[in-house]
């Protein structure tokens, strides 16, 4: 629609983990092992969501556990100094079901074009993202999970980024990211395609900005919580309920800027 990326909304199987200070997030960085699907929702999401929907929505659903054991384990190689092993296992039992993902990359800061500063700039970032499943009976489903991320990038001037700084090479910036989130969903199915769903999700984002020029430390809280019934007839839908969110972002650090600390 025109828009900017920050007004698109991302979402983590129906979550809101990605808002404001911590909407710094890339969908490339998303390996597809954890991944079962991806929904585009067109149109604004506002009333639910806040401002940072208003572009639509993008609904990343995680995979399942099925019946029988599933275990991947990727180990990639580029041409731009980029390793990257990643795993996913999952099992679903009579009760209990698990998922499990993890992963690692290490990147080599890389000056394509030949100009002195890094086009690619050096990484190294680890998540994990273990859910637990239960069955309680046929019509019950509870799910619990955590998202645990570090994420340390660096880039600037090559001479900088490989120790030999001098009067002449002295730009560099680097972000230290740690990301950590927990997430609770529970679905109960009533009389036909009736359900009742209850999902919440709580998550703590830190970013620490050092450069040659400025230096910014600040972290955010968000929490959200939505409780929803969900009513199939013939040819209409209901859908009703009631939800809870809001975020507080803290400057953690001195610097230059006047941001202190905002609640929405």
């Amino acid at each position: 629609q025109g828009l900017e990326g920050k007004y698109t909304q991302i979402l983590r199987d129906g979550l809101p983990l990605y808002e404001g200070y911590s909407g710094g997030f890339g969908l490339m960085s998303i390996p597809p092992l954890d991944l079962k699907q991806v929904e585009l929702v067109k149109g604004s999401a506002s009333t639910l969501y806040g401002g940072g929907a208003i572009g639509g929505l993008v609904n990343l659903i995680s995979r399942k556990p099925d019946t029988s054991f599933t275990g991947v384990v990727t180990l990639n190689q580029t041409t731009l100094k980029e390793t990257d092993i990643n795993s996913f296992f999952s099992r679903k039992y009579k009760k209990i079901g698990y998922t499990l993902y993890a992963g690692a990359t290490r990147q080599s800061a890389v000056d394509v074009d030949g100009d002195g500063f890094s086009d690619v700039s050096s990484d190294k970032s680890y998540i994990v993202h273990p859910r637990l499943f239960f069955y309680p009976d046929e019509r019950t489903t509870i799910i619990t999970g955590y998202t645990g991320m570090i994420d340390n990038r660096s880039g600037g001037d090559i001479m900088v980024l490989s120790g030999k700084t001098d009067s002449l090479h002295q730009f560099y910036e680097k972000n230290k990211i740690l990301r950590n989130s927990g997430e609770l969903l529970a679905e109960r199915k009533l009389n036909g395609n009736d359900k009742w769903v209850l999902k919440g999700c709580v998550s703590h984002f830190k970013r620490d900005i050092l450069s040659s020029e400025y230096n910014f430390s600040g972290g955010q809280y968000d929490y959200f919580s939505e409780i929803s019934l969900l009513i199939n007839r013939k040819k209409h839908n209901w859908v009703t309920g009631v939800n809870f969110s809001g975020n507080r972002f803290d400057k953690l650090g001195g610097d230059s800027s006047f941001i202190t600390k905002v609640r929405n």
